[in-house]
């Protein structure tokens, strides 16, 4: 029904701890059928020591760490880390600036970021900088795809550098 539909259907399941000691030290719940039936798994962590906390040591958030463990449509065993804000959902510009740090677009001298005319110390203040100036979120996210893709030319790259 629901490739007949174009819907995604996902799965969500927990790992408890393997009393056995045979095998795996985790196993899923409801048994293995879900392993081999699923056409792509996602290994999803979030260490205490990874909470994002305010100045106060509030936290707001979490960075993930997310593992494809198998994937029947791409290339498994790819990882990534993103920030998920509790009541927002994955931070955009969190990720953008990730990406925008990744391919030398925003330079980073200890903990101060700077792009252009904007320099902020910490990444939560950079990122927040880019809620406040969509623009800005906009324009690093154009330059990162175009570095990815391998699309930024010579004059367009040394245009960057001289905005760094």
């Amino acid at each position: 029904i629901a490739s007949r539909t174009g819907c995604t259907v996902l799965f969500i399941n927990q790992l408890r701890a393997n009393i056995g000691g045979y095998g795996l030290s985790e196993v899923t719940t409801g048994g293995r059928a879900l392993k081999y039936a699923a056409s792509m798994r996602a290994e999803v962590r979030a260490p205490a020591s990874l909470f994002l906390k305010r100045a106060g040591g509030e936290a707001y958030g979490m960075r993930a760490k997310v593992k494809v463990t198998k994937n029947k449509i791409a290339p498994p065993h790819k990882s990534c880390e993103f920030d998920i804000i509790w009541g927002q959902g994955v931070s955009k510009e969190s990720c953008v600036l990730e990406a925008a740090l990744t391919y030398g677009i925003v330079e980073k001298r200890g903990a101060w970021l700077s792009y252009g005319d904007v320099r902020k110390q910490g990444r939560e203040h950079f990122a927040a900088e880019m809620r406040r100036v969509p623009a800005l979120c906009e324009e690093l996210a154009e330059a990162a795809k175009a570095r990815a893709s391998g699309k930024l030319e010579e004059e367009d790259e040394e245009a960057v550098v001289a905005e760094e």
